[in-house]
């Protein structure tokens, strides 16, 4: 048996996120699990998944980067680390994940801030995804989602708080 992160669905990580949280209700956490696994292996279209047409450089970096989302460390040290060119890298994350290592990392990061938005304050959250200060991390999160990282915890507080119901606007 192999364990692996799989790419899920946008509902089924909000369930996944209600029921993981303490107090859950064992029969709507039953049936969230439910609903989860009927979805299982229906990835969502957004997210930075490989596409496995590249030489693998770039997916030892996403694996290192998915841990630690964080790691300030530019394409140029990931080449010095694995012995290639910064100009093979680039290529790869293109081939790999269809973007540039630095639009890759963004939407990582983004990823990666939407679930501690749910539990965390918006410069908590920008320092433990890699942003130097969190107004880049609210221009960012703005750029890519269509509302402050404020607004997004809100309405995530009112979708964990009801995991039957459908996703907020997200306003």
């Amino acid at each position: 048996m192999r364990a692996a992160a799989v790419p899920i669905d946008g509902e089924a990580a909000r369930l996944v996120r209600a029921i993981a949280r303490p107090g859950q209700d064992e029969e709507r956490a039953l049936a969230a699990r439910a609903r989860i696994m009927a979805g299982l292996g229906a990835p969502e279209s957004d997210g930075p998944a490989p596409r496995a047409a590249g030489t693998g450089f770039a997916l030892t970096i996403a694996r290192s980067l998915c841990r630690d989302p964080a790691d300030p460390g530019r394409l140029e040290e990931w080449a010095e680390r694995l012995h290639v060119s910064v100009k093979t890298l680039q290529r790869d994350f293109v081939r790999e994940f269809g973007m540039p290592y630095s639009r890759w990392r963004s939407r990582l990061r983004l990823n990666a801030s939407r679930v501690l938005l749910e539990t965390r304050p918006v410069a908590e959250v920008a320092r433990r995804v890699g942003y130097a200060a969190p107004s880049a991390f609210i221009t960012a999160f703005t750029r890519e989602y269509g509302c402050t990282p404020g607004r997004y915890a809100a309405a995530a507080g009112v979708r964990a708080s009801d995991p039957g119901k459908g996703a907020a606007s997200g306003e």
